[in-house]
């Protein structure tokens, strides 16, 4: 092979037997020392793993004598619960549903996870519950349910508001956030692709040479807005951006108020009650069309898909705007009113600071 290689400048190919070393390793020990004047303390902590390799207990010995012990059981420990018994088949494995603390072999809390099954491939948290000493457990925080993506509606913690979330381009992000009222009571859109947020949006164009937020909005005579499934027994507000000069109009309004004037856009909010659904019609330029509960609070997000947000709106109908450089990184939030609020500059370690090319001025 070499007297060929040399003299006839050929590939030499040796092929030999080889083995790959397999298994795991797992970190049994840490040790970690603390130094002072004074002296140093040290704080070993020794871990224990189950038969699927997942941490069963750690044992935290610190340096004045007490020993802190963490125990973490997973669905597989629960083998007679039916949703638990789904999560270890679909090798959903790795999610701790009851970790319990001791010191000194003396009980001090425990939380657990309860999970449920919601259908659509769905399994995800319904309740957190904690218990402290003797006491029994109680329910912290509670779950009400998860879209078709597993995305979450709505969370509380137990006995205070809820927290509700509408979600947009192709739900991939939260484009509203509701604070004491439901998902499905409410709606939200600024027009953006894939984002009716709960509407039904009787036109498909879009104007792009103005918006209040994000990137478009959208002329109302190209089809009405709609929405079923409300309560009559309930009060909402129905609150929306207009260009001067717009018509509009909604089924159970029971009274309209013209809010504040910004940047070209007037704001509005009509009351609608005794009704179970609600249309919004009439002609001209629309943006940042909002329903909630009456009592409950909004706040809107608008983003660039896989780079970020562009803008928050929030209870007040303020909005906070957000630019991005060609790395997509965060560099320019604006007010209200355009006016820069914060800068940030990027630069390698020990590089002179350069901010060229990031505006100075508001829009």
């Amino acid at each position: 092979e070499q007297w060929a290689a040399e003299h006839y400048a050929m590939p030499v190919f040796v092929y030999a037997d080889y083995f790959h070393t397999i298994g795991y390793l797992n970190l049994t020990h840490v040790s970690e020392t603390d130094y002072s004047t004074s002296g140093q303390l040290t704080n070993t902590t020794t871990l224990s793993y189950n038969n699927r390799h997942l941490v069963s207990e750690k044992r935290h010995m610190m340096s004045t004598g007490d020993e802190r012990v963490t125990q973490t059981k997973y669905p597989f420990d629960y083998p007679s619960t039916t949703v638990y018994q789904d999560m270890t088949n679909r090798h959903m494995l790795n999610f701790s549903i009851e970790e319990t603390e001791l010191k000194n072999s003396t009980f001090l809390r425990a939380t657990k996870n309860n999970y449920n099954d919601y259908g659509n491939h769905i399994i995800d948290l319904i309740t957190t519950e904690t218990k402290q000493g003797a006491g029994a457990y109680e329910t912290r925080v509670r779950y009400h349910g998860f879209d078709d993506r597993g995305n979450l509606l709505s969370v509380s913690k137990e006995t205070d508001v809820r927290h509700s979330f509408i979600y947009g381009y192709n739900k991939t992000y939260p484009i509203a956030e509701v604070v004491n009222g439901g998902t499905l009571t409410s709606a939200y859109t600024s027009f953006e692709a894939n984002s009716p947020g709960n509407w039904t949006i009787g036109g498909s164009a879009r104007n792009s040479t103005d918006a209040r937020t994000g990137k478009v909005c959208y002329e109302l005579s190209g089809g009405a807005l709609s929405i079923s499934g409300l309560d009559p027994t309930k009060t909402y507000i129905l609150s929306y951006w207009a260009k001067p000069g717009a018509t509009h109009s909604a089924t159970g309004t029971t009274s309209t108020a013209q809010g504040a004037s910004h940047a070209g856009w007037n704001q509005w909010e009509k009351t609608i009650s005794g009704v179970s659904s609600t249309t919004l019609s009439g002609s001209g330029l629309f943006d940042e069309v909002r329903l909630y509960p009456k009592g409950a609070l909004m706040n809107t997000f608008a983003y660039e898909p896989l780079v970020g947000m562009i803008n928050k709106c929030d209870q007040r109908n303020a909005v906070t705007y957000y630019e991005y450089d060609a790395s997509n990184r965060l560099t320019v939030i604006r007010d209200d009113d355009k006016n820069i609020v914060k800068k940030i500059c990027y630069n390698y370690y020990n590089e002179a600071q350069d901010c060229t090319g990031l505006p100075t001025a508001p829009l």
